[in-house]
């Protein structure tokens, strides 16, 4: 998880978020229904907000590889998506700010970051079985998302005449990641449940332009 950008006359960026490896291995024994978490994700810190400038960008974020491995002929486990996470959340931007300064356009909002989505990724080796769901029966799905952090606002600036609101900051991309199952000599199923296998992007939403007095910023 990025870290939040500091609050300045410049708001700060935030800082980038990058998951790193998360691994269960079930070695040749019956682990039921499985109730623990994988969690790669990776999520970017928040700009900041600024006191009379312009506001931090996000950070990005990154999913890393979340991988559930089982092997052996006694090797059996059930899970669901809630299990294994490895998506990617990029910060969004801060506001701007213009309260002091007096200039004609005002300060544009920080960029939101771009997202991406890691692999998720379920492996049934030597004879293991990995069934896909709980003990419900409701639908199976698994996904690896990226979503892209919203743009800030962009700085109020009708002070005067002839001046202009801040741009609002841009969204940021959103990358979906890759979903990976193999069944390399063992046995992958859902008992018979449809399974939904998604790699989405969400781009973020762009920043809204300050008022101005003869103009708003762009948004």
């Amino acid at each position: 998880v990025g870290g939040q950008g500091g609050f300045g006359l410049v708001g700060g960026n935030g800082g980038n978020g990058v998951g790193g490896t998360a691994e269960a291995i079930i070695n040749n024994f019956d682990a039921g229904i499985f109730t623990g978490s994988i969690n790669a994700q990776g999520v970017g810190g928040n700009g900041a907000f600024a006191d009379d400038g312009a506001g931090g960008n996000g950070g990005s974020g990154t999913g890393g590889p979340a991988r559930l491995r089982a092997e052996g002929a006694a090797g059996q486990i059930s899970l669901t998506q809630e299990n294994i996470l490895s998506g990617g959340i990029g910060g969004n931007g801060g506001s701007g700010s213009s309260f002091f300064t007096g200039a004609a356009t005002g300060a544009r909002g920080g960029d939101g970051c771009d997202g991406t989505g890691g692999i998720l990724e379920i492996i049934a080796s030597g004879g293991a079985r990995v069934g896909l769901g709980d003990d419900t029966g409701s639908a199976v799905s698994f996904s690896s998302v990226g979503a892209g952090g919203n743009g800030g606002d962009g700085a109020f600036n009708a002070y005067g005449p002839g001046t202009s609101g801040g741009d609002g900051g841009t969204g940021g991309a959103g990358n979906g990641g890759t979903i990976h199952m193999l069944a390399d000599g063992g046995t992958i199923g859902s008992g018979g449940l449809p399974v939904d296998i998604t790699s989405e992007g969400f781009s973020g939403a762009g920043g809204t332009g300050g008022t101005g007095t003869d103009a708003n910023g762009a948004e």
